[in-house]
């Protein structure tokens, strides 16, 4: 779970990645991804969300938009869950129960 100013975002077993409004409490968006979410992460000031999935893949949403920005591609993909991401503009730093540490550059 993440949050910040405007929204609370979590992410579930249930493959679901949903947006609530923290004023209201409403859901604003739902996000169906391909496996159980583990980690998500906002990015300050935009409405860009990163979810990370059992796979060991990563998404990078746009809540306002309900768009899915990016999925990136790393030629050495995490062979397990990704447990923890952070990320910016440029580049996602993830970890993973497979005891790697990946760098995934991209500009959005």
């Amino acid at each position: 779970m993440a949050f910040n100013d405007r929204v609370i975002v979590s992410g579930a077993m249930d493959h679901k990645v949903i947006v609530w409004s923290l004023e209201t409490g409403e859901r604003l968006r739902t996000f169906s991804l391909s496996n159980p979410v583990w980690c998500v992460q906002l990015e300050k000031g935009t409405s860009r969300a990163l979810a990370t999935i059992e796979d060991g893949g990563i998404s990078l949403l746009d809540w306002a938009l309900g768009l899915i920005l990016v999925s990136p591609k790393n030629p050495e993909p995490h062979q397990n869950a990704v447990t923890f991401a952070q990320f910016d503009r440029y580049k996602i730093v993830s970890s993973s129960f497979d005891k790697s540490i990946k760098i995934w550059n991209f500009c959005i």
